[in-house]
Parts: C-alpha cells; structure tokens; sequence
C-alpha cells in the first residue's frame, strides 16, 4: 500500500507516461509495512499495524486481479490466503483455510496506471522516479496516498500512505519487487473451493488483504 513529495508542471510528464499507458496489465512481487495506519474495516476505518508480503497479477483491460498474501500481526497468528476480484461481474473470491468465501465488489478495478496527479521528481537510491499522489481516493479519506513510479520500464516503485491527521500519526511503505508489464492468465484460474455449490457467501473468519491491489483506490482518479 503507499507517498508525497513537490510540485512540477503537469506538462512535463505527459509524452513520458503515455507508453506507459498502453500497459494491459502488472505481475509483481510486494512487501507491505504499516504502523498505525487507517484502512477500512468492513464499513469503519481502523488504525492497523502488521507486515504483508505476497504477489499480485492485474488485467487492466479484462478488470481481473489476482493476489496470495500472507499476513503477519502482533498476538495474532499468521494469516495466509487469497483474493480473487472481476470487475466485470462484480464478484470476488477470498480463499483461506480451505474455505473459499464469495462476495461482491464495491469498487473498482483499475483499468491503467493512476499517474493524473504529477507532483514531482525524487530519486530513490541513484535513480529517478516520477511521484504521483492518489490523496482522495486513497484507502481512506483519513490518509493521503503516493505513487514513486519510474517511466522508462514504466514500474510502480514503492507507494506511501498516510495518515492525514498530523496529531494520529500512521504510516505504510510498499515496495515492489521483479515487477512486469504483463498479467499471468493461470493465476485467474479459481480453485475447485470456489467453483462448487459450497462456497459461502459469509464467513466471519476470512480475512481480505490489507492491500488487495495498489491501484484500486486510485481507480477513480
């Protein structure tokens, strides 16, 4: 899950992220780290800390994504599972435990990279990346989020959130590892849990990743 940074003119990146654009999708490898940071939690926001890690893959033009994540919190044992999200039918599938549980989707999935907000340029290590903010569209109204994302193998970097209520601080850092421009079909292959009669609609133990898909929040953007 998430940045922010300075101002550029919006100009300035517009031949360079237009190749980009034509991307039909990502596979990627991801760490996630939060303290304190708000996420939604079925129809609140909770301050959350915890350590994720896992791999995603994302149709932009079909609307599928796919993500495996493990979960790791403070007195809780670690979490392993699923997520499977059509945007087309509006249906998702999380996997945990032998248990696969349906439900429906109430956001989108993104259909390309959220790069409208340019704000600036920044190295990370000695290279440069371009910084896109998602504020608004973010998790969560109560954090503000960031995008580093490097145009010439058109790749999302890291992303920063944060808290936007300076007096609750909160933080989270994903990063992104062996990232490609392509989605791998297989992965949408649901398993047999999830294709008979006794998938259940609701399960109060399933536990959605914290992240799902780095873009999703910025689909509207």
């Amino acid at each position: 899950m998430k940045l922010i940074f300075t101002l550029l003119v919006l100009v300035a990146c517009v031949a360079a992220r237009q190749p980009c654009q034509q991307s039909k999708g990502y596979t990627t490898q991801f760490e996630l780290s939060a303290f304190n940071t708000f996420f939604p939690t079925g129809s609140s926001n909770v301050a959350l800390s915890f350590y994720e890690a896992g791999n995603t893959t994302t149709d932009f033009d079909g609307q599928r994504t796919r993500s495996d994540w493990i979960i790791i919190m403070e007195g809780q044992p670690p979490m392993v599972g699923s997520i499977w999200e059509f945007g087309q039918t509006g249906e998702g599938y999380v996997y945990q435990n032998g248990i696969c549980v349906k439900m429906s989707l109430n956001y989108p999935i993104p259909a390309g990279f959220p790069l409208q907000n340019f704000v600036g340029v920044t190295r990370i290590g000695n290279f440069p990346v371009e910084v896109y903010t998602a504020t608004g569209v973010s998790p969560s109204v109560l954090t503000n989020q960031t995008f580093l994302f490097d145009p010439k193998s058109c790749s999302v970097v890291s992303s920063t959130l944060r808290n936007a209520d300076a007096a609750n601080p909160g933080f989270a850092v994903m990063n992104f590892f062996n990232y490609e421009n392509y989605f791998i079909e297989s992965w949408f292959d649901l398993p047999a849990e999830c294709t008979q009669s006794s998938v259940t609609k609701n399960i109060p133990h399933a536990v959605n990743p914290h992240h799902t898909n780095f873009l999703k929040y910025s689909a509207s953007a």
